[in-house]
């Protein structure tokens, strides 16, 4: 797995932070922009399952001061790719199809779009960037037994296969992915039987994405070190500790974390005290390092049956191990790693 790139489903800022490469398909703002009522739509996504904070207007890719395009060096310094303007254009695209999309699925969207300006381009749109007929898509959203939700998994499985060849195309075919829509969209083995294993490091002061200017996050990027410190707590759970004693794998914990803290303060950067989890795929535990040390740092074997977890107090943190329920119509990829970015509604 390449380690250096992340594809972000959601906010990309966060994610720019740990990954020298990512790929940002972003299904939030400010997209708003372009269909009528911002309250509206932004009353559609929540709908549609997406957090309060993945709208947070300070976590997206800012446009241009005239909203016409996306601010391309933004996108060149995380893409990293020659083509970059024009994957994300059509990234863009995309993006715009699916806002259409989740407002076709209500009335009050359905009459929102009617009068925006995008009715007379969508017919385009959809058929330039997805090679589906807008017009055959509204007949199905007007039938009397149309179900939005079947509707809805149907469109976003066309427009996942797309996203995925253009991150393969771009380069990122074998990286993780980060996960900001469905961060809280997981349980942790209380009612369902689980078919996903968790890793979390509780009580860590991290680096707050909302309080820092894209302008300052791009200068981050350019200081290796600070960035390597920062990618290396992230990537913990990605260390291959196998044959180590537990003493180390404490003490690398607490070094990174270390390395971490001392980043955050050369760098004068807000803080928040959040977790740092990841959720592992069962069938992909071979390629998992952590596997083969979790177990013996916290004493409980790599099983779906029915179990408490456990908690290990390592400094002033907690590391957390075991397994939770992943709902498979709420998982946007299947990919063996999934970082996910819980930002708290509140500071």
């Amino acid at each position: 797995m390449d380690l250096r790139g992340i594809v972000a489903f959601g906010p990309p800022k966060e994610a720019a932070l740990y990954f020298e490469r990512v790929f940002p398909f972003d299904l939030g703002l400010p997209i708003e922009t372009f269909l009528g009522d911002p309250a509206v739509y932004r009353q559609m996504m929540e709908k549609a399952g997406f957090s309060p904070s993945a709208l947070d207007p300070t976590l997206h890719i800012p446009m241009r001061e005239d909203r016409s395009l996306f601010d391309d060096k933004i996108v060149q310094n995380l893409l990293k790719v020659d083509n970059s303007r024009r994957i994300y254009l059509e990234l863009g695209a995309i993006t715009i199809c699916k806002g259409i999309i989740i407002s076709l699925c209500t009335e009050a969207g359905f009459a929102s779009f009617m009068q925006s300006s995008f009715v007379d381009k969508a017919p385009y749109l959809f058929s330039s960037t997805l090679d589906l007929n807008f017009n055959n898509l509204v007949v199905a959203v007007k039938r009397p037994n149309f179900d939005p939700d079947k509707f809805l998994a149907w469109f976003t499985m066309a427009m996942l296969e797309r996203i995925k060849t253009l991150a393969n195309k771009s380069g990122f075919a074998n990286c993780p992915f980060w996960d900001f829509y469905t961060a809280d969209e997981f349980q942790i083995n209380n009612q369902k039987k689980a078919n996903s294993f968790f890793a979390s490091i509780q009580g860590l002061n991290l680096v707050d994405p909302r309080k820092i200017g894209w302008e300052k996050l791009l200068e981050i990027r350019k200081d290796k070190n600070s960035h390597s410190a920062m990618r290396d707590l992230r990537l913990f759970f990605q260390e291959n500790y196998e044959g180590k004693e537990i003493t180390f794998i404490q003490d690398d914990l607490l070094s990174r974390i270390e390395k971490y803290d001392n980043a955050k303060k050369n760098w004068q950067l807000d803080t928040v005290m959040r977790s740092l989890s990841v959720v592992i795929s069962p069938k992909n535990l071979v390629a998992m390092p952590a596997a083969s040390w979790l177990p013996q740092l916290t004493g409980v074997s790599l099983s779906l049956e029915p179990m408490l977890g456990a908690a290990v107090a390592i400094g002033n943190v907690m590391l957390e191990f075991g397994n939770v329920y992943v709902e498979a119509k709420k998982s946007k990829q299947h990919n063996p790693i999934r970082y996910l970015a819980d930002l708290p509604s509140q500071v």
